[in-house]
């Protein structure tokens, strides 16, 4: 190999070694660029996304609380029905029983049971009084039931 044969490999060998050094800082340059944008867009998108999510948890939220308040007004309304029924349900069924109670005494009047017999207690009325403490007596003035024993007076 000649001397000028080594000086043009040399050359072409440091102009190859100079372009190789440029593109490995380009590269690097290129890098950190990207880096930074990856990070602004973090910065910008990140909170977006937050905003995205906080947002859809809050539709969900609004959906459900929609849904329960139109649940109560639902209930309300039945529950005002019904207490407007209510009383016309107890004048009906009070109608019932005073007319029933007529026909007893009509039956009654046509087979010609006496009046005194009409006038005895009905079933009601005598569970009412058994039901009343102190009024259900037994043998001696004393209760039907007590508990432990009972002083004789």
């Amino acid at each position: 190999m000649s001397p000028e044969e080594y000086e043009r490999i040399k050359a072409a060998e440091k102009a190859h070694l100079k372009k190789l050094k440029a593109l490995k800082q380009q590269a690097r340059t290129v890098g950190r660029q990207k880096r930074l944008l990856d990070a602004i867009q973090g910065l910008t998108g990140g909170p977006q996304q937050l905003f995205d999510e906080h947002q859809s948890a809050l539709d969900a939220v609004q959906e459900s609380n929609a849904l329960s308040e139109a649940r109560m007004e639902v209930a309300l309304e039945s529950a005002q029905r019904r207490a407007q029924q209510a009383p016309t349900l107890e004048d009906e069924a009070a109608l019932k029983q005073n007319a029933a109670a007529d026909f007893v005494q009509q039956v009654k009047t046509q087979m010609g049971v006496p009046e005194t017999e009409q006038n005895a207690p009905t079933v009601e009325e005598e569970k009412t009084r058994a039901e009343m403490p102190g009024e259900a007596e037994g043998p001696a003035g004393l209760p039907e039931k007590t508990i432990g024993r009972m002083k004789k007076s």
